[in-house]
């Protein structure tokens, strides 16, 4: 009796019956497959910013209105006196204006516990023909992009415009938020004067759009 239990768990691989695994191979084989078990969760899960998980932050949205898809690209500024960076532009190509002419599209950013959306910007302090304008009176929550009408995609450049926070067209942008637009690339580049939304904190982007009124 003991001497059959001593011959099955201790002779070497080569001995054992036909069949049967020794209790080195299962051990190989279940860590073998933890391991590509562990290996498919790191490749599903995928998330950046310091492990804060995002709804693909980078990554391609539909335009729902004209049935188009974007590519949204979030650019870091230089760090800030906390040692921290904003989210100081955010680049947007493949979008056929065209197709998505007489649109508008609103894109917001948010972090992982506020419902809120996140501040983007904020107006910077300046003069104007002797009159001195104070900074942070003004924040922005959204870019919103308004396509014309009349749009093609060879006067991009001039088809796309923006919104202020209080509601006004400011065509290409003012001193505190601007767009532009690289042919070479199709690349639309929404830059932001006084950026406010941490780069890391950023969890989640949504795409509005709407036909213009």
């Amino acid at each position: 009796m003991h001497r059959g239990v001593f011959v099955e768990l201790g002779m070497p691989e080569t001995a054992q019956k036909p069949g049967r695994f020794s209790s080195r191979s299962l051990r190989l084989i279940v860590l073998a497959v933890i391991i590509s078990l562990i290996g498919t969760t790191f490749a599903i899960n995928v998330t950046i910013n310091g492990n804060n998980s995002v709804e693909f932050g980078q990554g391609v949205y539909r335009i729902t209105s004209c049935d188009q898809f974007m590519n949204v690209n979030l650019k870091s500024s230089n760090a800030f006196d906390d040692g921290l960076s904003r989210v100081g532009s955010i680049e947007l190509s493949g979008v056929d204006v065209a197709r998505c002419a007489n649109t508008s599209v609103r894109l917001r950013l948010y972090d992982a516990s506020n419902p809120a959306p996140m501040d983007l910007f904020t107006n910077i302090a300046y003069t104007s023909r002797g009159t001195s304008y104070p900074c942070c009176t003004e924040t922005g929550t959204a870019v919103v992009m308004v396509i014309a009408a009349n749009a093609t995609q060879a006067t991009a450049s001039q088809s796309v415009t923006l919104i202020s926070p209080s509601g006004r067209n400011i065509g290409y942008g003012d001193r505190h938020e601007s767009i532009r637009y690289e042919s070479t690339t199709a690349v639309f580049t929404v830059t932001f004067a006084s950026p406010l939304a941490i780069m890391r904190d950023v969890a989640k982007t949504t795409l509005e759009s709407a036909a213009n009124g």
